[in-house]
């Protein structure tokens, strides 16, 4: 039945520090739609200029809004006032947090109509076509929803789609309107790992079945397709993969990846790509093909340490050893691409040592420079660690989706994160995100000079490449300086709060003497000024290389 007189609206609602970058989800759902003959249109906005003209302008018969744990509040809030405005508009949400909080999430508002769980690309045809019919709700599969009475009710969960290189190519229209210049992708869904802190794992797994974990892949033929979609339809030549471990192939082994990265070759298409990875990566992979990905542009690789400290590995579930990371992040200083690690530096269960060894080895690999020493667990409801958490009554405070406040087992530790947190939020953070914003230059942005780099050298450019190798240069050394800076101060507040020291202007001062604000205010200052010379230096060889930045 052909629907063309039926719209379909897409909203993604970001906040004001979140990349802007095309979700792949939406992508995705926007191609099955089409499909069935919906007119269908992706809207993306920051929090601070929603459009809400251009949604009632495209007059919707759906709207369908994407939520996640950073953008729940957000979403709900848009939904209320849609449904303020425009009663007749039908509201449906998918994603993370309708999958796991869908109980809390239609408790908490009466603005959404229906909510989606897990996989969405068969879901939401059959469920527009229904709601669109008035038909029956309770016949389709993995929605939530109320009744005519207010129940709540929750249909039988949708079986995984089994066979990915039978869905349509994703739908590119944000990178196309928004001219961005990075892809996302996949070569894969579901994850392998068992991580005690992450819920992500648990968005794939199949409770129509009795599998565990639904872990299924795209042909290497399939992806090379999407590649070259991307390539062709966009003009864009960065590549970011969104598997939760792009080397992990049961399938196929290693021959995804070769496979992949010989066809990205033969197929001259020029680009360069980033993923996600376990830490034993590179055994998996191995040298041949290896040098082969990078060969084809592999140029930067997120790795989940999490920490340096044998206690909080075994607390986390990495099946790892402290040993392993240090052997590996070695291993990868021999290569082009750049590194890029997660770390858990502050816990519930984080004892001095733990701080003070993760505090040598972020130091010693350089990544104390991107503030990964204030970072927390962040507990999520349903995870293993939170029930732990629970159990042992450390909860202090949570909303519908995460733990907002906890205690820390030695209160020592609690006072010592409650002062750094305060001074980054009240002094440092407090009027911009500088923290995020430096940390990006040494973290994406050094991903994306490494692509640039390839770019030019692919092409034979090497005045262009020596450019950008100098830039990178010049990075590398104030990454240097700041993570001395940070590795500095941060022992000394933690040998304050060993002794148990509680007086917060104790804490203040030392931040205020070896991080003041103004410091960080220039020192982001001069990053940008850095990054807008050597942009300014490549557009006057070639205009065109301003759509690389």
């Amino acid at each position: 039945m052909h629907r063309t007189n039926k719209k379909f609206l897409l909203l993604d609602i970001i906040r004001m520090q979140d990349l802007f970058e095309e979700g792949l989800g939406l992508a995705s759902l926007t191609a099955c739609l089409r499909e069935e003959n919906y007119t269908v249109e992706i809207q993306k906005y920051r929090e601070n200029a929603i459009n809400f003209d251009a949604i009632y302008a495209f007059a919707p018969d759906i709207i369908g809004i994407t939520c996640g744990s950073y953008n729940l509040k957000l979403a709900i809030s848009v939904c209320e006032k849609i449904r303020a405005e425009h009663p007749e508009i039908i509201l449906c949400a998918g994603g993370y947090s309708p999958t796991f909080y869908y109980k809390e999430i239609l408790e908490a508002t009466n603005a959404i109509d229906c909510l989606m769980r897990g996989e969405g690309e068969k879901t939401i045809v059959e469920l527009s076509n229904v709601l669109l019919k008035k038909g029956d709700l309770s016949e389709v599969k993995g929605i939530v929803y109320r009744d005519e009475n207010g129940e709540i009710v929750v249909t039988a969960p949708r079986p995984q789609i089994e066979d990915l290189d039978s869905l349509p190519l994703p739908a590119r229209d944000i990178l196309k309107q928004y001219k961005l210049n990075i892809a996302p992708l996949e070569s894969s869904r579901g994850c392998l790992g068992r991580c005690s802190f992450c819920s992500f794992k648990q968005f794939w797994v199949d409770t129509s079945t009795e599998r565990a974990v639904c872990f299924r892949e795209k042909s290497p033929e399939r992806v090379i397709e999407e590649i070259k979609q991307v390539v062709k339809e966009t003009g864009v030549n960065r590549v970011t993969f969104v598997d939760g471990s792009y080397e992990l192939s049961p399938k196929y082994k290693r021959e995804k990846l070769r496979k992949i990265a010989q066809g990205i070759l033969d197929n001259n298409l020029n680009i360069s790509y980033y993923f996600s990875a376990r830490i034993s990566f590179i055994d998996t992979i191995g040298d041949e093909v290896l040098d082969l990905m990078i060969k084809s542009g592999f140029c930067g690789v997120f790795l989940g340490v999490e920490s340096f400290y044998q206690a909080d590995l075994d607390l986390f579930r990495k099946g790892t050893t402290v040993q392993e990371n240090i052997r590996v992040l070695e291993e990868c200083q021999k290569y082009p691409f750049n590194v890029d690690i997660g770390l858990i530096n502050f816990q519930p269960f984080s004892t001095f040592e733990s701080l003070r060894q993760n505090a040598y080895y972020v130091h010693k690999y350089k990544y104390a420079a991107r503030f990964f020493l204030i970072e927390p667990l962040i507990l999520f409801r349903g995870t293993q660690i939170y029930d732990e958490c629970k159990r042992m009554g450390l909860i202090l405070e949570e909303d519908m989706i995460q733990v907002k406040k906890y205690i820390f087992k030695d209160s020592r530790i609690g006072v010592l994160y409650e002062y750094i947190s305060k001074y980054f939020s009240e002094c440092i953070n407090k009027e911009r995100v500088y923290t995020a914003e430096i940390s990006d230059y040494f973290n994406d942005h050094l991903d994306v000079m490494c692509g640039i780099k390839h770019y030019f050298e692919t092409r034979h450019k090497s005045m262009e490449a020596e450019i950008v190798s100098d830039y990178v240069e010049k990075l590398c050394k104030n990454q240097c300086k700041l993570n001395d800076i940070n590795q500095k101060w941060f022992l000394d507040l933690v040998n304050l709060a060993e002794e148990g020291c509680t007086d917060e202007k104790a804490y203040f001062s030392i931040l205020e003497k070896q991080l003041p604000l103004s410091f960080v205010q220039s020192f982001a200052k001069e990053l940008s000024a850095q990054k807008f010379r050597v942009f300014l230096q490549l557009q006057r060889i070639d205009r065109k290389y301003k759509d690389l930045f």
